[in-house]
């Protein structure tokens, strides 16, 4: 069906046409399968990915800060995607940055990668242990959930060479 009509004056046209048109294709066959029973942690990550993590530093010293960055990368319903889960020892602040994302789409689906920062603060000296993540999600391709994983890292703290008082937040200049 199309359907033609004029246009003209401003702010709608110069005097042209404009028409609507109604295409249809053929129609598409699909089979949705229902997920089957989900692990703990599952959060409706679909698709095929990988969990890689870095750090920026692992020497520093008491009150200094390393980004964590966890990234998730693949393809699927990235959407879906929620924080690596980790279990943070004692004697670290932590500050979440917001999530880097980037997606692209092809004949195949749509792929990317999604980045979480986190800053890192040790409040004591020592060598401390940054645990691994996990991310558990569903891979369509092989029908079985798979759990991601990351190694532990260890981070070497020294001591600060003088004492003072560790501000993790500041205050706004007095007037």
């Amino acid at each position: 069906a199309v359907q033609s009509r004029r246009q003209g004056g401003f702010p709608f046209g110069f005097g042209g046409q404009s028409k609507t048109k109604v295409i249809r294709s053929e129609p598409l066959d699909l089979t949705i399968r229902p997920l089957p029973p989900s692990p703990p942690g599952f959060t409706g990550l679909v698709g095929q990915f990988r969990l890689s993590s870095e750090l920026s530093r692992a020497q520093l010293t008491v009150g200094e800060s390393t980004t964590l960055t966890l990234t998730v990368e693949g393809a699927g319903n990235l959407a879906a995607a929620t924080p690596p889960v980790m279990a943070y020892p004692e004697g670290f602040k932590r500050y979440d940055d917001n999530p880097e994302q980037t997606q692209s789409q092809s004949a195949d689906g749509i792929a990317g990668s999604i980045k979480y920062r986190q800053s890192l603060v040790p409040l004591k000296a020592g060598r401390l242990i940054v645990p691994g993540a996990e991310l558990v999600s569903f891979d369509p391709r092989s029908g079985r959930y798979e759990t991601l994983r990351t190694q532990a890292v260890t981070l070497e703290v020294k001591a600060a060479d003088r004492t003072e008082q560790l501000q993790l937040t500041e205050l706004p200049p007095a007037l």
